[in-house]
């Protein structure tokens, strides 16, 4: 079997963000009245804060660079224990870069005399002591049976929601103990204005591929909940889990039409991997029963060369990560089209369902030569996340 082209479903959450934005150093940022050099001299803020000896952010983050527990610890062997162990080693290091991030954060305000001293020096040595704490727990990790490892990991879990306390000056939400309410803990916290706790449940590699900043985060969830104002009715809730990953899904009724919404959970650390907000009928597409007529309808779309049905119906992440645009998508249906000819025979048609995902395949001869089709469909919205062309042996 050859491939002809294919562009692949994302074995990553699908997303939907705005602009990423750039975070500034703490060093380099001020260029006025106290830096001469490397040297960090003494800089008179506005009352009450008065005169501040800044401090050098880069430095400090760099304390935090080489306490990886992935590089240190590893894991290895099989069963519970080891289970175990990776998420307690994933979920350490999402710790350890949240701590640097705070900490640079801090240093950051602190330099630009957004705190008095005594207040920085309290939030340094609370930031401080977690970090050590953390750290101590480092050098038990090797030897633990799978019990030793769960506790462990709680014991992780009690440093990190400490942490998550103080990144906030609102108060922070417990975390719950089941990963379906605590995705419907993250919608409910993302509906009210409380990003700071969708960030904070955010694994590390989420936060610094998408959400980038708390800012950016909010700035997205404002232009979201404006899109479609306050939910009139809920449709449809549920959660299901596949490859040791979460899938909440909450499709509304509101103010400005429908909207689904898609929260990515690790089953067993209850972080955010990813997260999905669209319009449940975007304008342009019609609306489909179920997972095989929309299917049979985009397949059909795409051998007329109706490309522009297709592309409305994908997801924000096919559109930018994989069509691009309109053009890049028709050109890519000449090539497959012209390679085939027109369809002969069916030959098999069928929808499965593929770790949360609905997938439509059609199987065709065509004058030229058989093809197989398969197109990755949102399990609810319909939205492709996929789509895979293959030449089959005849």
């Amino acid at each position: 079997m050859t491939s002809w082209a294919q562009f692949t479903r994302p074995r990553t959450a699908l997303i939907y963000v705005g602009a990423s934005l750039a975070v500034a150093a703490c060093a380099g940022g001020i260029t006025h009245g106290g830096y001469v050099g490397n040297a960090y001299q003494e800089y008179e803020c506005p009352t009450p804060i008065g005169k501040i000896v800044r401090e050098d952010c880069s430095r400090l983050a760099l304390q935090y660079d080489g306490a990886s527990f992935q590089g240190s610890v590893g894991v290895s062997g099989v069963g519970a224990s080891a289970s175990y162990k990776e998420h307690a080693v994933r979920e350490a290091d999402s710790l350890v870069a949240m701590l640097k991030e705070q900490r640079v954060s801090l240093c950051n305000n602190f330099n630009t005399c957004k705190m008095t001293i005594p207040e920085y020096r309290d939030d340094q040595k609370s930031l401080d002591d977690s970090f050590v704490a953390l750290l101590t727990l480092k050098d038990k990790m090797a030897q633990l049976d799978a019990e030793g490892a769960a506790k462990l990991l709680a014991e992780i879990r009690k440093v990190r929601e400490g942490v998550g306390r103080r990144a906030s000056a609102t108060p922070v939400l417990p975390i719950p103990d089941s990963p379906r309410s605590a995705a419907r803990a993250y919608y409910d916290a993302f509906i009210s204005g409380e990003t700071d706790f969708v960030y904070n449940n955010s694994s590390a590699s989420f936060r610094t591929t998408v959400w980038k900043t708390r800012d950016e985060l909010r700035s997205w969830r404002d232009r979201i909940v404006d899109g479609f104002g306050p939910e009139k009715a809920s449709v449809l809730e549920e959660y299901t889990v596949a490859e040791g990953r979460g899938y909440f899904r909450h499709l509304g009724e509101y103010a400005k039409g429908r909207w689904e919404h898609t929260i990515y959970v690790d089953d067993v650390t209850r972080q955010i991997t990813g997260w999905m907000s669209v319009a449940a009928a975007p304008a342009g597409r019609p609306h489909f029963e179920d997972a095989l007529s929309a299917g049979r309808a985009y397949y059909m779309g795409f051998l007329s060369r109706d490309c522009s049905l297709v592309f409305e119906a994908s997801s924000p992440e096919m559109q930018r990560a994989t069509w691009h645009t309109i053009g890049n998508l028709v050109a890519f249906r000449d090539g497959v089209v012209g390679a085939d000819g027109p369809e002969k025979a069916l030959v098999s048609e069928e929808v499965t369902t593929d770790a949360g995902w609905d997938r439509y395949q059609r199987i065709a001869r065509y004058e030229k030569r058989k093809t197989r089709y398969r197109i990755w469909l949102d399990h609810g919205s319909h939205l492709v996340s996929g789509w895979r062309v293959e030449v089959l042996d005849n």
